[in-house]
């Protein structure tokens, strides 16, 4: 068969879009053509309004081939990704924009070839200039064969804003705004996730709880901006104490708490590291004009003999520091959590 696109003209000189097909047909030795015409006016009509929603609408939208190369593009997709023109990015490749690894890349073309679509993909990527910016895309495969390879129609809008307010407000959820410290929530996080590494590898986690003797006397006789001086002089102590590897995290109030991840033996490293913060303590803080004596009391707890889980954990730890508190009168204020009994 054969096909044309031409225009006929109507009676009242309007021009009519149309498509006309040939086809032979052989019926039992009797030759003829059959002739097909088709108005094309409704599919010009659709073409012409996906065209200018393509061109203008506010999002980036372009069309690819499965390996990246950008077909098209509107203008929104060449001013996000950073050229004057869509020209400009039309022929170079959507991957190259990317900032991660291209295990990653592989593992969306196998996604699309599997699915047909992949919706909401938070991308990082960089400016023709090498700017760093986020874009949420969603990509759908096309039945279409462009150049050897399958088609991707594609949309995205740039989320650089959003996602670092979502990660500083992240941020707020497991940092202590006073001392900069993490919080109870994020030292509940981060226990779980070593003490499931502890068990897998048959390794010791600890965890020391301390709290500052006194504390609320300062307070009272000093004010509570010499008393947030002090919380944030004693979270600086506590970070100069520990190891890289280790969480220092305050729980709230005076209280404060340190896990010891990756120990070779029960006793293997929080004792010895407890010792050497309260070492440090006995050295009196710097607040502003004065020198702030504090002291400071620790109990210990570790995994898995003291307890399977965090809140086990904080339970057994809090309870020797209190025992810790009641029999030191002068000495070192420390106690594990096997000296208290269950």
């Amino acid at each position: 068969s054969t096909e044309l696109e031409t225009h006929i003209r109507t009676p009242d000189g309007r021009a009519v879009p149309i498509q006309i097909s040939f086809s032979q047909l052989d019926d039992a030795g009797r030759g003829g053509t059959l002739v097909l015409i088709r108005d094309l006016r409704r599919m010009r009509a659709a073409e012409k309004r996906y065209q200018e929603l393509f061109e203008h609408h506010i999002a980036g939208v372009f069309r690819a081939t499965l390996d990246g190369t950008i077909l098209e593009c509107n203008a929104a997709a060449a001013r996000v990704l950073g050229y004057t023109d869509r020209e400009a990015l039309e022929g170079r490749t959507f991957w190259g924009h990317y900032r991660r690894d291209d295990q990653r890349v592989e593992e969306v073309r196998s996604h699309l070839e599997a699915e047909g679509a992949l919706r909401d993909w938070e991308v990082p990527v960089e400016r023709r200039d090498g700017t760093p910016i986020t874009i949420l895309v969603s990509l759908v495969r096309t039945e279409m064969v462009s150049g050897g390879g399958l088609d991707l129609i594609g949309s995205f809008v740039e989320v650089t804003e959003q996602v670092q307010l979502r990660r500083e407000l992240e941020a707020m959820a497991y940092r202590d705004a006073l001392t900069g410290l993490p919080n109870r929530r994020a030292l509940l996080r981060y226990a779980r996730k070593h003490l499931a590494l502890a068990e897998r590898q048959e390794r010791h986690v600890g965890l020391t709880y301390l709290d500052l003797n006194h504390f609320k006397q300062i307070n009272d006789r000093r004010g509570h901006d010499v008393g947030d001086a002090v919380l944030r002089a004693v979270a600086d102590r506590l970070r100069e104490s520990t190891r890289a590897e280790d969480l220092v995290a305050r729980l709230g109030g005076d209280e404060f708490a340190v896990l010891w991840s990756d120990l070779d033996a029960p006793d293997g490293g929080a004792l010895a590291g407890t010792r050497r913060i309260l070492d440090a303590s006995d050295e009196p803080l710097e607040v502003g004009d004065d020198a702030i004596s504090v002291r400071l009391s620790a109990g210990i707890a570790t995994y898995p003999g003291d307890g399977a889980d965090i809140d086990a954990l904080l339970q057994r730890a809090d309870e020797a520091m209190y025992a810790a508190k009641e029999k030191s009168r002068g000495d070192r204020p420390i106690a594990k959590s096997e000296e208290i009994g269950p």
